[in-house]
């Protein structure tokens, strides 16, 4: 047992240290908590290590989901990492969390990121929220795409995740890119976190007019998009896999898009809403 005394446990994420983030789906008591893989150092699993993730900016918790970092420059404490926590709710935003400057500097150098979720002793530590600023329709009516930045309210993160990103669930970034999904409208989401720009399209295949009104729904996947994860096989980060829940039924039809194609793996199952997990190449 590495960790008792949590419930409703989502997807989370690791860090490069090694533990595990794990986020309670609970609402207002809805907590982020670091676990460690051979439970809390002095052996007791009835610790719970509660992160700065998710209670700040008057924040006291959600339903949380999952968790991803960036950490473009692991030595260098001038190059401060972030962790991104989704949440599943329909005005739940994408937070991004960056830790106290003199935490970081002193867990470089003492290679012990013990600390670094938690404390915040010099007042550096930073919360803000994923604002999409354009909103784009592509010639062919498949995606969005745009820019985004970051806003330090929390309303702000809010009303623009209920406007365009409702109830985010799985969360990856590989090479710089920031991949998501979110169920209420079957989407899926790359950020380029250096560029800050963005890419949407739907899971179900559906395209829209110019103003972004869906037109027709024809793809393969009606489930709601759940966890993903990207696969990398040295150069190549085109592979994600991501989880879908879906009523038992077969899969034969593969949609075309301009910038993605997304295709089934086989999958058989005698029960409804169960997870598919689906391949997505970009």
């Amino acid at each position: 047992m590495i960790q008792k005394h949590t419930r409703r446990n989502c997807s989370g994420g690791k860090t490069w240290w090694g533990t595990w983030v794990t986020c309670e789906e609970c609402g207002s008591t809805g907590g982020v908590f670091e676990v460690h893989p051979n439970g809390h150092p002095n052996g007791d699993a009835s610790i719970k290590r509660k992160t700065l993730l998710g209670r700040r900016n008057g924040r006291s918790g959600g339903n949380y989901e999952g968790v991803a970092y960036y950490n473009p420059s692991p030595t260098d404490p001038s190059v401060r990492p972030a962790f991104f926590l989704s949440e599943d709710t329909t005005s739940g935003p994408l937070e991004r969390f960056r830790p106290s400057s003199a935490v970081l500097t002193e867990a470089i150098a003492n290679n012990d990121f013990y600390k670094l979720l938690h404390d915040d002793p010099d007042g550096t530590a930073t919360t803000d929220y994923l604002k999409l600023v354009t909103w784009e329709t592509d010639d062919n009516h498949l995606s969005h795409y745009g820019i985004f930045d970051w806003s330090f309210d929390y309303s702000v993160g809010a009303a623009n995740a209920t406007q365009y990103f409702q109830k985010c669930e799985g969360i990856d970034v590989r090479n710089g890119m920031l991949y998501m999904t979110c169920k209420t409208n079957k989407q899926f989401f790359i950020l380029d976190l250096e560029a800050g720009t963005y890419v949407e399209s739907h899971t179900d295949g559906r395209t829209v007019d110019i103003k972004g009104n869906d037109v027709s729904t024809s793809g393969p996947f009606t489930g709601q998009p759940d966890q993903i994860r990207a696969i990398l096989n040295g150069t190549d980060d085109s592979l994600v896999y991501f989880c879908e829940g879906e009523s038992e039924r077969t899969i034969n039809w593969l949609p075309s898009f301009d910038f993605l194609s997304f295709f089934s793996i086989p999958k058989s199952s005698s029960h409804n809403l169960t997870e598919m997990i689906s391949l997505c190449l970009h």
